[in-house]
């Protein structure tokens, strides 16, 4: 089977007069899971075109090419862009299950951030740079842990219920989930970090050994509806508001949640960006990164004396 993904940008998406569209990262394969770093420099995505899925990073025009990885390994994805524009967060599966390893911006030796034998995915960075935010199962269901940056602090679990991605608004003040067990992003505030957030209750909590019997904190509070559980990747927490997809039949757009006013608004129609994470937008807000389908075919091919 082969499939062709590009990388286009949106320009001006709140102008009618003046919004714009162009392809602007391409290849005769797979490039896709785009991030704007915050200083709006440079974009880093994951591409196939050297033979295998690595990190590659480009000016938003997507000149000046650059491939960061050299690891030849079938799961690097997920690149995301640290606050201070300098390092690059990823998944990689050099140890055979999937790990967050961050890299320079000059592609220095990646280090390796978590060490367990469970799958940890989907980073994002605390707004400090400190810290990152990772989706394991380390629990036996998906959970978010925060994993700190300097070796040799282990992560903490910041989620009890269920839940498969994590961002933390640029004051630090709430971290916003996608939920296990439900559809939208749901917020928690992080006055009080001394103990995992109930996403969801325990089926039997007479029995449950795990079950939180402490003071109560304030219930998680949705703030999105309409984001599909398989696109835990494809939003964006910004100082102003939350920039998602949102999917109808056959189409999606980009819609923006501003913090506010507590209201969803669409600004773009775009065509269906694939289910992968596609999506990213600029911190200045005036442009925005998706991915498209270009191509997909098979072929079918007929094996004859096989004995």
């Amino acid at each position: 089977q082969s499939r062709r993904v590009d990388i286009w940008k949106v320009t001006a998406p709140m102008d009618f007069e003046a919004a714009s569209t162009e392809r602007v990262i391409s290849s005769t394969r797979w490039d896709s899971s785009p991030d704007v770093a915050p200083d709006g420099q440079r974009v880093a995505f994951v591409s196939n075109r050297s033979g295998y899925p690595e990190i590659w990073t480009a000016t938003p025009s997507g000149e000046a090419l650059k491939q960061i990885t050299s690891l030849e390994l079938s799961g690097t994805q997920n690149p995301r862009w640290s606050p201070d524009s300098r390092r690059i967060a990823f998944v990689s599966r050099q140890q055979g299950n999937a790990d967050i390893y961050v890299v320079n911006e000059d592609g220095f030796r990646p280090e390796r951030i978590t060490r367990h034998p469970a799958e940890d995915l989907l980073p994002s960075w605390s707004p400090d740079g400190t810290a990152l935010y990772v989706t394991s199962n380390r629990t036996g269901q998906w959970e978010i842990w925060k994993a700190p940056v300097q070796d040799g602090e282990a992560p903490i679990q910041m989620t009890q219920g269920g839940a498969t991605a994590a961002q933390e608004d640029p004051d630090g003040e709430t971290l916003y989930v996608v939920r296990s067990d439900t559809t939208g992003i749901w917020a928690v505030s992080l006055a009080d970090t001394s103990r995992p957030f109930v996403l969801a209750a325990p089926r039997d909590t007479a029995s449950d050994a795990t079950a939180d019997t402490t003071a109560p904190r304030a219930a998680p509070r949705q703030v999105v509806a309409a984001l599909q559980p398989y696109d835990r990747g494809n939003w964006r927490v910004g100082r102003r508001g939350i920039h998602f997809i949102r999917r109808s039949p056959g189409s999606a757009v980009l819609a923006f949640y501003r913090f506010s006013i507590r209201q969803v608004s669409t600004v773009f129609l775009v065509d269906d960006v694939p289910r992968e994470p596609s999506f990213a937008a600029a911190a200045s807000v005036d442009w925005f990164l998706h991915t498209r389908d270009e191509l997909q075919e098979s072929d079918i091919l007929m094996v004859r004396d096989l004995e």
